[in-house]
């Protein structure tokens, strides 16, 4: 991009309104899916950081049929 700005020619860069709103759109989705990566493991964070470095819980299934 440098080369360009000293190259002497004119830059034409236009920014249609719609590109505000699609660059909101693409950080909030990075949030969400962040978020929901997050979310989806948590446990394994969580476990990093686990002094005794043991499993946090056992599995859905081990609960499921622990209940019955």
């Amino acid at each position: 991009m440098s080369f360009l700005s000293n190259s002497g020619m004119a830059v034409m860069a236009y920014l249609d309104p719609g590109s505000g709103s699609f660059l909101i759109q693409m950080l909030l989705a990075g949030g969400l899916g962040a978020a929901f990566l997050i979310k989806t493991y948590w446990r394994k964070i969580k476990g990093l950081f686990n002094k005794n470095n043991e499993d946090v819980s056992p599995s859905v299934m081990e609960d499921a049929h622990q209940e019955k």
